[in-house]
């Protein structure tokens, strides 16, 4: 039995969202995969600072916070390591 990796794009900060389709995956495949490769526009903001640094095509109108603070404080807990190349919809501070 070999590496079994999930592939995701554009969370956009919907946590919660990740972890029930990797979840839905594990059960599909009955197993767990060993990590995840998050590719791009993971936005993973602490803070309204964080979010207002993120690059938007309309300055007045910055991304919400989404849900990186409740990873952060464990409220939302990933069941895998998650690798990521950020996007073009991270925070610059």
């Amino acid at each position: 039995m070999g590496v079994l990796f999930a592939a995701a794009g554009d969370v956009h900060g919907a946590f919660r969202c990740l972890v029930d389709e990797l979840d839905a995956l594990s059960k599909r495949v009955g197993r767990t995969p060993d990590f995840v490769l998050q590719v791009g526009d993971l936005v993973a903001c602490r803070d309204e600072r964080d979010a207002a640094s993120v690059s938007v095509l309309d300055p007045a109108s910055p991304l919400p916070v989404g849900e990186f603070p409740d990873v952060l404080a464990g409220r939302i807990l990933l069941p895998q390591p998650v690798w990521f190349a950020g996007g073009n919809h991270e925070p610059r501070r």
